[in-house]
């Protein structure tokens, strides 16, 4: 075997053993009594997923002074909760929500 395959196959092998922790230590903040056990997961696409039009905080005036030409036109959200909503392309989304 060469070295840049060992190498690769036991970082691979060493990390596969944290990622249950990982998922675990993250999801846990986020079930709070309040969401009726709901959780929204958001995967993130290098390059072509901006997180912010994604889940967006529309009831937060700071996202529209940040994004005067980017930010998504509070009529054209789906809302989610009273502050939260995702990105119009997301009705699937939603309906799972």
């Amino acid at each position: 075997m060469k070295r840049r395959a060992f190498l690769q196959t036991s970082g691979l092998a060493a990390a596969s053993m944290f990622v249950p922790k990982l998922i675990q230590a993250s999801a846990s903040p986020f079930l709070l009594p309040d969401t009726n056990g709901r959780v929204l997961i958001v995967i993130q696409w290098s390059g072509g997923n901006d997180g912010l039009n994604t889940v967006v905080p529309f009831t937060n005036d700071l996202y529209y002074k940040m994004r005067p030409t980017l930010g998504l036109k509070k009529n054209q959200i789906l809302t989610l909760t009273d502050d939260l909503g995702i990105h119009p392309k997301l009705l699937a989304l939603k309906n799972m929500f």
